[in-house]
C-alpha cells in the first residue's frame, strides 16, 4: 500500500474519532438518556477503529503481490514454455 493511501486513511480515522468525541461531549452536556451509551460507544470505537484500519492495511499488504513475486511468476511462466 502506498504511503499516500496510508496517510489518507490515517486522516480519515482522525476525523472520525474527533467528530465522535465532539458529539459524545455534546450529548453528555445535554444530559440526554443515551449520553452514557454514546460515551461507551466512543470508548469502544477508540479501540476498535484503529485496529480495523491496521487490519485493512495489514491484509492489503499480505494480499498484494510484490515486484519480486511478479518477477518470479514471469520467470516460471517462461520456463514452462
Amino acid at each position: 500500500m502506498k504511503k499516500r493511501t496510508k496517510r489518507i486513511m490515517a486522516w480519515i480515522l482522525i476525523v472520525i474519532l474527533v467528530l465522535m468525541y465532539i458529539s459524545t461531549l455534546v450529548f453528555a452536556l445535554l444530559d440526554t438518556k443515551w449520553g452514557a451509551s454514546a460515551f461507551r460507544v466512543s470508548i469502544v470505537s477508540t479501540i476498535l477503529l484503529p485496529i480495523m484500519f491496521y487490519l485493512i492495511i495489514f491484509f492489503t499488504r499480505l494480499l498484494t503481490p510484490t515486484k519480486v513475486d511478479l518477477e518470479k511468476i514471469e520467470r516460471e511462466a517462461k520456463a514452462e514454455e
